[in-house]
């Protein structure tokens, strides 16, 4: 393992910081997984599904819509994660799926509705607005599938954001 699954980790927890809640609540191994993908915004890349080793527990192998080539530049994954359906198929009972405690879609829509449960991004203050796109940043870089594309400690503490709050904190 490397420091990509701790800087996972501490983006969930900054999340469950901030909105009170862990970030991927699910009731099942199926249910953190499909709310990973609509929080994240998107399933994990292919070729670390390729490499998995519980890929066929949970995607659909359809094929590439590129000749000779899996999914190029991101545009089509060649994987689909499963149905409920096809899962309660497999496994003869319906997978476990938990309550949403605060808005579903993205992160950022998470980010900018849960704490101003009577605003919205429209009407946030103008401080408030930027603190919520900082943090949007933040997270996007730490909650990404592809440990090779997430945040490394040294890319957080050279972020300007991070700087600039933790520059507030130290005086």
């Amino acid at each position: 393992y490397t420091t990509a699954i701790d800087m996972w980790s501490f983006g969930c927890i900054v999340a469950e910081l901030y909105i009170g809640l862990p970030l991927f609540p699910g009731a099942s191994e199926y249910d953190v997984l499909s709310r990973m993908i609509e929080i994240v915004g998107g399933q994990p890349p292919d070729d670390l599904l390729r490499e998995a080793k519980n890929t066929r527990k949970f995607f659909k192998h359809v094929g590439s819509i590129y000749p000779g080539n899996e999914a190029h530049n991101g545009l089509r994954s060649s994987y689909r994660i499963l149905t409920e359906d096809e899962v309660e198929a497999r496994d003869s009972k319906k997978p476990k799926i938990g309550k949403w405690y605060f808005p579903r879609g993205r992160l950022d829509r998470l980010i900018f509705a849960y704490p101003w449960k009577n605003l919205n991004e429209g009407n946030l203050p103008e401080t408030e607005k930027e603190d919520c796109l900082a943090l949007v940043d933040f997270l996007r870089g730490l909650v990404e599938f592809d440990p090779n594309k997430r945040w490394s400690p040294l890319q957080v503490l050279a972020n300007d954001k991070v700087r600039y709050y933790l520059s507030g904190l130290c005086t």
